[in-house]
């Protein structure tokens, strides 16, 4: 028995990972801004079976037919888009909802920023029900204040289902702005206890954490 490993790369209307060609234009089988990357692995019969069902299903929504890839390109993808938010861009969200959540999450998400920066981007799993929004653009004080609206609101509607909203890297103007952690509920005693205990001068990292601490 041998293992066999398969990537679909369907493309049309409906996605579930997207990202920006431009951003990945080092891999060549990129051409179109929309995309669901389905990604098997197992013992050989196994995963071709899979993957026919896999086809099925994309010819049933109207997807494209999936394009096959050596390993190189395998390799290139999953690699790129886990690299995606560490890019450059000089604002990127960490958005974790329940996986059952993920798709009008990211709805939501679309709806809020795509309109709002020049650039905008995003990856989604819904395996692990995890989302990345990359944006760039002009930065100036009215766009501060429409992303902090924006990601407060999109904040909120995650909150509302377990799920936070974290700014991994953003100006420092708009850290002024909105806080980079979502709110804790009800482990932010703890927590805080936690960090006294541990470091009770305050001498590491003040106010990087959650609720200041």
């Amino acid at each position: 028995k041998r293992l066999f490993s398969y990537v679909g790369i369907f493309t049309g209307d409906s996605h579930t990972e997207k990202t920006s060609a431009a951003r990945m234009a080092g891999i060549d089988f990129i051409g179109r801004a929309d995309l669901l990357c389905v990604r098997v692995a197992g013992e050989d019969p196994d995963v071709r079976e899979q993957a026919l069902a896999f086809e099925r299903l994309a010819s049933e929504h109207g997807l494209q037919a999936p394009e096959r890839m050596g390993i190189e390109n395998i390799q290139a993808l999953w690699g790129g888009l886990t690299d995606l938010p560490a890019t450059g861009a000089p604002i990127v969200l960490r958005i974790s909802v329940s996986p059952k959540e993920l798709r009008e999450t990211v709805s939501k998400t679309v709806s809020e920023f795509s309109v709002v920066m020049e650039e905008f981007s995003y990856t989604a799993s819904p395996a692990f029900g995890t989302l990345h929004v990359m944006l760039d653009g002009v930065i100036d004080d009215a766009r501060i204040e429409t992303l902090a609206r924006s990601i407060e609101s999109l904040r909120k509607s995650c909150q509302e289902t377990g799920g936070t909203v974290t700014i991994i890297r953003a100006p420092v103007e708009l850290k002024q702005r909105v806080d980079v952690w979502s709110p804790v509920g009800s482990s932010e005693q703890l927590m805080i206890a936690t960090k006294r205990l541990l470091d009770p001068s305050g001498i590491m990292n003040p106010g990087r954490f959650v609720a200041g601490i």
